[in-house]
């Protein structure tokens, strides 16, 4: 972390478990979340304090930002396609939605067959039956799931993977692909 005025260096990450992370960290109530390869982090902002390190079996050497409510984290992951914590009970996996392998290999000293999701997960609440999940993955699919048990709804091949960020506005989904088109989705 740098002082936004002066660009002074206030604290970083040196140990070999938590300094790589790929994915830009979310502030939630006043912490920084975070993944790194093997870990979830929830970090102070101003002084780096580790509020919390819980290693995970997940890889997360990907671009996806993390998911934070009072009660969830949704990630991707590197490998296994996108997997949400319980948060109120110590971090206990909820469920995990796999993808088909990736039509190219994003992360770093991957192997073949990895279900990797670039893409940042967005949740949209709904009513207390159902929060809907809807991502892109590396395999050409644009997803829809329900948030809190990871029921599939529906998919759309858009025929290239989908590394960017999905964004959801007034009814209305938006994707680009790695061709380089832009969607525009009615929800």
């Amino acid at each position: 972390a740098h002082d936004a005025t002066t660009g002074k260096l206030l604290w970083e990450k040196r140990d070999d478990d938590t300094r790589i992370a790929d994915n830009s960290p979310v502030h939630y109530k006043g912490s920084l979340f975070y993944l790194s390869p093997g870990y979830i982090m929830e970090v102070e902002p101003k002084g780096g304090r580790e509020l919390l390190k819980h290693k995970i079996d997940y890889v997360i050497n990907n671009n996806s930002r993390p998911v934070v409510t009072d009660n969830l984290l949704i990630v991707g992951t590197t490998n296994k396609g996108v997997v949400a914590f319980d948060r109120l009970n110590n971090y206990k996996e909820l469920w995990n939605f796999k993808t088909n392998p990736g039509l190219i290999y994003t992360a770093p000293y991957t192997k073949d067959f990895q279900m990797t999701v670039e893409s940042g997960v967005v949740l949209v609440e709904g009513d207390s039956k159902e929060s809907i999940v809807y991502f892109g993955a590396n395999d050409g699919y644009l997803y829809s799931l329900n948030g809190l048990n990871g029921v599939f709804r529906w998919r759309m091949n858009l025929g290239a993977p989908i590394l960017g960020n999905v964004i959801v506005e007034k009814g209305t989904l938006y994707v680009n692909d790695f061709a380089g088109n832009l969607w525009s989705i009615k929800l």
